[in-house]
């Protein structure tokens, strides 16, 4: 895994992210086992794991999220790395869905 400084901050991520989108919805197939995805993930080195509450409803990603990385970092905090989580706000999918029904074709 490559890794850069994110930003002009002093933290320093792995080039390819992990979204919990792919947790929570079929878009891109079927998730029998997001633990299993958080975990290759993990091991193929990436530690910037994006989520937001848009990705499914009522925190469905960070609610599949937050129990495994809690065992996880109990069990192998010495061993582990830093992990860093990010999230997007401001924008509502629902809204979204509205607003784009309500739109009118240009011309």
């Amino acid at each position: 895994m490559r890794y850069r400084r994110f930003g002009q901050s002093d933290l320093v991520v792995s080039e390819v992210g992990f979204g919990t989108w792919t947790l929570v919805t079929d878009w891109w197939g079927r998730t029998d086992h997001p633990h299993a995805m958080i975990t290759a993930a993990l091991d193929a080195g990436i530690n910037f794991i994006d989520t937001a509450p848009v990705y499914g409803t009522e925190g469905a990603g960070e609610s599949i999220l937050a129990p495994y990385l809690t065992v996880l970092i109990a069990a192998f905090a010495p061993l582990a790395g830093v992990i860093y989580l990010v999230t997007s706000t401001g924008w509502s999918a629902a809204e979204r869905l509205v607003f784009a029904a309500r739109s009118q074709p240009a011309g």
